[in-house]
C-alpha cells in the first residue's frame, strides 16, 4: 500500500506545471525529513549506549526523544498547546538546579519544530519589530546588570534566563501565528478551563478532601484559591486580564456570560483585591473611550456582578464574607499585607544609593538577596518585592524603565481602532502588578504578541506571508 502525504489542498493546473510541482514537492519532502531522520538515528545510538552504561542519561535521552517526536505535530499547533501551558505555573521541573515550568518545555519543543519548518524564515521579519527589539535589549541590559551588580549572580542570571525564554515565546508566537484572534480564542478557552479547575480545587480543599489548590489568607483566615497557578494573586491577575478580553470581545453572548460567571467566581474565591479593582478600572476606561455599546455592556456586567454578590451573600455568606471583608480593606496600609507591602517598598527605595544605583539598577531579583521575608523569620527565606514598576527600577534602573516604556509606546495603544481596549488592558496589568507580577510568566508575553498582531500597520511585527507556507498539492509517494 502506498502511503499518502497530504500537504495541502489540491490545485488544478496544466499537466506540465503539475508534474514540476509534484517533483519539487517530493524533493521538499525528502529534504524536510532528513534532519528528523538524522536526529532520530543519533538519539537511537546514544540511547542504546546509555541504557547499558548510564541509566540516568538514558532517561534524559528518552525525554529528548519525546520532544523530538512531539515537534512533529507542527509548530502552529504547539503554540496553541503553549498558550494553554501558560495557565499552569504552579509546577516546576528542576534540571541542573534550575527551575523550569511546563510552558518552557512546550516552548523548547515548539522551537525545534520551528527550526525544522518553513516558518523559520519569518523570524528575521519578527526581529525587525521595534517592540521585539526593545524588549530584547531590556533583557540584555538586565542580564548585564545582574552579572555586574548582583550579590548572587547565579540566582539573578536564572531570572534572566526565564526572561530570555519569555522573549522566545513572543518571537515564536509572532512567527507561527498570523492573527490575534487565534491566540485570543484559545487563551479565552484556557482561561475558562483554569477558572473551572480553581473552583473545583477550592471546593475539594474546603471540604478537606485535598490539600492542594488553596492557600491561607492572612487577613480573613479563609482559604484563597490559586488553582493551577503559582499563587492566588497570579491566578487572579491572569483571570482578570482574560475576563476583560472576553467581555470586550466580539464573542457570542452565551460564551461571554458563561465566562463571566466562571472567571468571576474564581476571582472572588482568590480573595485578591487588586485584580478586582484593576478589572473595574479597565472596564470603566474601555466604556468611556469606546462609546455606547461598550458603556452598555459594562453596565450590564457590573449590574450582574452586584446582583450575584448580593444573592450569594444571602444564600452562602461564608463564601462571600471573606471577599467583601478583603475588598473593604483595600485602602488599609497600616496593618496586614498592606503594611508589609509598604514596608517592602520603603526598604527597596532605601537600597537605592546615589545616581549609579538609580541609573543602572541592582540586578534582577536581588531584593530577596538583601532582605529576608519578615513573615517567616525562622526560615531565612528570601523576600519578594511584589511591585513590578518598583521592581523594574530596583533591578534595572532608569535605563531598564525607559527601555520597557519605549516598548509599550512602540505598540501605539492610542492609535488603534479600539484604543479603549488597549488602554484598559494596560491599566489592569499595571494595577495588578503593583501587588504581584506576571511579567516573568509566558502569559504576559503572549499578550504582547496579541497586541503586536493587532497593532497599527506601522507598529506591527511583520510577517513574510499570510498564507499557508506548505506546498499546495495533494501528493502520493511510493516508499523507497
Amino acid at each position: 500500500m502506498q502511503p499518502t502525504y497530504v500537504l495541502g489542498p489540491a490545485v488544478t493546473a496544466r499537466g506540465k506545471s503539475r508534474s514540476r510541482g509534484v517533483r519539487a514537492t517530493v524533493n521538499d519532502l525528502r529534504d524536510a525529513t532528513t534532519p528528523q531522520r538524522l536526529i532520530g538515528v543519533c538519539l537511537g545510538i546514544a540511547l542504546g549506549w546509555a541504557v547499558v552504561e548510564e541509566p540516568k542519561l538514558a532517561v534524559m535521552l528518552l525525554a529528548v526523544g519525546a520532544c523530538v517526536a512531539a515537534q512533529a505535530i507542527g509548530v502552529r499547533r504547539l503554540v496553541l498547546v503553549l498558550i494553554v501551558a501558560t495557565f499552569v505555573t504552579r509546577f516546576r521541573i528542576v534540571v541542573g538546579g534550575f527551575h523550569f515550568m511546563p510552558e518552557h518545555v512546550v516552548l523548547l519543543v515548539a522551537l525545534l519544530s520551528l527550526a525544522l519548518s518553513t516558518r523559520l524564515s519569518r523570524v528575521a521579519a519578527v526581529l525587525r519589530s521595534p517592540t521585539v527589539l526593545l524588549l530584547g535589549l531590556f533583557i540584555v541590559w538586565a542580564t548585564a546588570m545582574s552579572f555586574l551588580r548582583a550579590p548572587e549572580r547565579t540566582a539573578s542570571l536564572a531570572i534572566a534566563g526565564w526572561l530570555a525564554l519569555d522573549w522566545l515565546i513572543l518571537v515564536l508566537a509572532l512567527a507561527a501565528v498570523d492573527d490575534t484572534e487565534t491566540i485570543e480564542r484559545v487563551g479565552s478557552a484556557a482561561a475558562v478551563a483554569a477558572a473551572i479547575a480553581a473552583i473545583a480545587l477550592w471546593v475539594l480543599s474546603s471540604a478537606g478532601l485535598i490539600a492542594f489548590g488553596t492557600q491561607h489568607e492572612t487577613l480573613t483566615g479563609a482559604p484563597a484559591a490559586y488553582g493551577l497557578s503559582f499563587e492566588a494573586n497570579i491566578l487572579a491577575s491572569t483571570l482578570a486580564i482574560w475576563l476583560f478580553l472576553i467581555l470586550t470581545s466580539a464573542r457570542s453572548t452565551r460564551f461571554r456570560v458563561t465566562a463571566f460567571g466562571l472567571l468571576g467566581t474564581a476571582l472572588v474565591l482568590s480573595l485578591t483585591r487588586a485584580a478586582i479593582i484593576g478589572l473595574l478600572l479597565g472596564l470603566a476606561v474601555w466604556a468611556v473611550l469606546e462609546g455606547k455599546v461598550a458603556l452598555r455592556r459594562t453596565f450590564r456586567s457590573l449590574a450582574a456582578a452586584a446582583v450575584a454578590i448580593v444573592v450569594l451573600s444571602l444564600l452562602v455568606p461564608s463564601v462571600t464574607s471573606p471577599f467583601t471583608t478583603k475588598l473593604a480593606a483595600a485602602t488599609a496600609f497600616n496593618s496586614g499585607t498592606g503594611q508589609l507591602r509598604v514596608e517592602s517598598w520603603t526598604s527597596a527605595l532605601g537600597d537605592i544609593h546615589g545616581s549609579t544605583d538609580a541609573l543602572f539598577g541592582l540586578g534582577l531579583n536581588t531584593f530577596g538577596q538583601r532582605h529576608l521575608d519578615p513573615t517567616v523569620p525562622e526560615l531565612d527565606r528570601a523576600y519578594y518585592l511584589g511591585n513590578l514598576p518598583l521592581e523594574i527600577f530596583y533591578d534595572t534602573g532608569l535605563v531598564g524603565v525607559l527601555l520597557l516604556a519605549g516598548a509599550v509606546v512602540s505598540m501605539r495603544p492610542l492609535r488603534r481602532k479600539r484604543p479603549g481596549r488597549a488602554v484598559g488592558l494596560i491599566l489592569i496589568f499595571l494595577v495588578c502588578s503593583i501587588t504581584t507580577s506576571t511579567f516573568w510568566f509566558g502569559s504576559t508575553w503572549l499578550l504582547i504578541a496579541m497586541a503586536l498582531r493587532g497593532a497599527p500597520r506601522s507598529a506591527r511585527a511583520p510577517a513574510t506571508s499570510r498564507g499557508d507556507p506548505r506546498p499546495a498539492v495533494a501528493l502520493t509517494v511510493s516508499p523507497r
